[in-house]
């Protein structure tokens, strides 16, 4: 389908490529902040609006319907996991047979960075303490197996009226 939410993020990540190679040799909180200006600036020339976020490893630029992530922090990234620890995971869950937990992580590589592609999830009406209260025992047992902790009600949502996870880097 040509118009699908990853044709699209694949676009998006094609015409904000340039902000992105900005140099990150300037320390990091430089970095981010030439980020969320560009992203100003990128939503300005095209009528857009696009969230810009980010924690502690990766960035996440946010639209209607779809998240595109990149680490940013290597270094922080082998510590508090990063995106290649979501694509891990949710493989995983594929495999055994959990991946309706998550929001699927699609990869894309495009110039000199890896990106990962997800749908966008919508924020919850009713908020939990945390995601641990809508699952069953063997769903808790399994993200708790894979090193998925942090699960507040920041990191799961709605998709297709299906609560699911979309902030899961395993942790050691």
């Amino acid at each position: 389908m040509a118009n699908d939410y990853i044709t699209r993020a694949k676009n998006f990540i094609e015409q904000i490529y340039p902000l992105i190679l900005a140099d990150k040799n300037q320390g990091k909180y430089d970095y981010l902040e030439e980020l969320m200006e560009g992203v100003e600036l990128f939503n300005y020339q095209y009528h857009r609006k696009v969230i810009f976020n980010h924690g502690l490893t990766r960035v996440a630029f946010i639209t209607s319907d779809y998240v595109v992530k990149f680490d940013y922090d290597d270094n922080q990234a082998d510590i508090w996991g990063g995106c290649e620890d979501e694509l891990e995971v949710y493989e995983q869950a594929e495999k055994d047979g959990f991946g309706y937990l998550f929001a699927k992580t699609t990869p894309y590589e495009y110039g000199q960075i890896r990106f990962f592609i997800m749908p966008r999830v919508k924020g919850i009406e009713k908020h939990y303490n945390d995601a641990w209260d809508f699952m069953t025992e063997e769903e808790k047992n399994w993200c708790d197996w894979h090193g998925i902790y942090d699960l507040h009600n920041q990191n799961y949502g709605w998709v297709k009226g299906k609560i699911c996870i979309f902030d899961y880097a395993a942790h050691d």
